[in-house]
């Protein structure tokens, strides 16, 4: 309630008037929770939004109506139905009206109730090419992402029943507070996850830019510039005919605070100020984030993202596992749009040399942006050069890393051009925004008048 607050409003000793509220509310004092549950061991992170759902069944209300739950495992949005019945085949109508909006996604997980397990339901999802999967017997934990949602609906209808409120309607206004506001894992609302744009709600609200997807690869259309949400000014040059281009990538290996670890791919990039961590990995690391307000402009001084937070992370080479830098990276949904995979020929220059990034002609996902403050420590003296149309060699801390021009097998086409130029505008953090506002505060005039004896 406080985060929802401080994103849309400000006064004064707004935590405490909010502590203070929640705590003197009858209906939030009856579903309060009083014991910390067991730890759970966490599902793999899907690779986007709506791949992975959960769903479950709420059953028995005193209406005599049920509640059908369907979570999506990415951006924790939720989608509920009202049911009098719960046979597989009204279960499968209403699952088919919820996937038309938002497509199929790729795999359900549910408990072991006779509707889901039923040969009717299961046959439609397989048909459809989706995987079910089912929880281990009279263990409800291991659903626990929907569960967890069950647990929030039912804290709302005691509170709608306690006040004597239509708990129907009261549902739907808490589905539109919960999905437009910023969630403190991902550090975005659900809906923002899910549909790359914010809910409107009668909050005042600060316009900011919204996501946009990249274009696909080999693809362009003339439409001049086009800003992306990725640090990169992209425009397309249909007429003009160049080769392959590599950029200097590596595999790295990098580890929360808490010991979690993941090897992604990271790109080393002398144009950017800051350093950049995909939405994506900062959820696999289960990074603890902290609230930063950093504009970020490309060429031409164009805003093409805005970073609302940054955490603490230390990465390791995959061959020296010795080694170990720690850094601050800014958060961003995506980070640059996908490379086409490059055929490339074998250059004898670089046989021998242990490569950072040994599948460099890849289309793999870039998941980190090692911006100059890091780069320039990394680097070693060592630099090999080919013939015309092969890539230089540059030694570094993370293994010989490979960049240039190149001539592949494959005849060159029309591409879009991507140049990584990134520069902070002014961004403020929690304790710099407390400072200003102690500043510009006006104190108030005395209410008494004091007069000399004069």
């Amino acid at each position: 309630m406080k985060q929802r607050l401080r994103s849309k409003v400000w006064w004064d000793g707004i935590d405490k008037d909010a502590e203070k509220m929640v705590k003197s509310c009858r209906g939030c004092q009856l579903v309060r929770k009083t014991v910390e549950p067991a730890p759970l061991k966490r599902n793999s992170l899907p690779e986007g939004p709506w791949e992975s759902l959960a769903m479950d069944l709420m059953r028995l209300l005193p209406s005599g109506e049920n509640i059908l739950v369907i979570t999506d495992y990415y951006s924790r949005y939720f989608e509920i139905v009202i049911l009098t019945t719960t046979t597989a085949s009204v279960i499968k109508k209403h699952l088919f009206e919820i996937f038309a909006r938002y497509g199929f996604p790729k795999s359900v997980v549910c408990d072991n109730g006779r509707q889901f397990t039923d040969a009717e339901l299961k046959t439609w999802l397989e048909t459809n090419n989706v995987k079910i999967s089912h929880t281990a017997l009279l263990w409800p934990q291991a659903n626990g992402e929907v569960e967890r949602q069950n647990r929030s609906i039912l804290k709302r209808l005691r509170i709608a029943h306690a006040e004597g409120k239509d708990w129907k309607e009261e549902l739907l206004k808490f589905l539109l507070m919960y999905r437009s506001t910023s969630h403190s894992v991902t550090g975005v609302s659900p809906a923002e996850l899910l549909f790359k744009r914010k809910l409107r709600t009668k909050w005042p609200e600060i316009e900011t830019s919204v996501f946009v997807e990249e274009e696909e690869a080999g693809s362009p259309k003339d439409l001049g510039p086009i800003q992306h949400p990725t640090n990169a000014y992209h425009a397309s040059q249909p007429q003009w005919q160049i080769p392959s281009l590599l950029l200097p990538t590596a595999m790295v290996v990098l580890r929360s605070p808490t010991g979690r670890c993941c090897r992604i791919r990271a790109l080393l990039d002398q144009g950017s100020e800051a350093c950049f961590i995909s939405e994506r990995a900062a959820q696999m690391l289960r990074l603890t984030r902290k609230r930063v307000d950093a504009p970020i402009y490309g060429l031409g001084l164009t805003q093409t993202a805005h970073a609302k937070s940054f955490v603490h992370i230390e990465m390791s080479s995959s061959y020296n596992p010795d080694l170990k830098v720690e850094f601050t990276a800014l958060i961003l949904n995506k980070l640059t749009h996908k490379r086409p995979e490059i055929s490339c020929e074998t250059w004898p220059h670089i046989a021998d040399l242990q490569l950072a990034d040994p599948a460099y002609s890849s289309s793999t996902r870039l998941d980190l942006v090692i911006g100059v403050e890091q780069y320039g420590p990394l680097l070693l003296p060592e630099v090999r050069q080919g013939p015309p149309g092969s890539p230089t060699a540059q030694n570094t801390a993370l293994g010989w890393i490979l960049s240039g021009a190149v001539h592949t097998k494959a005849r060159p086409s029309a591409r879009t051009f991507c140049s990584h130029a990134t520069t902070l505008g002014t961004f403020q953090d929690a304790e710099t925004n407390e400072l200003l506002r102690r500043f510009w505060e006006i104190e108030e005039l005395p209410t008494t008048c004091i007069l000399t004896s004069d």
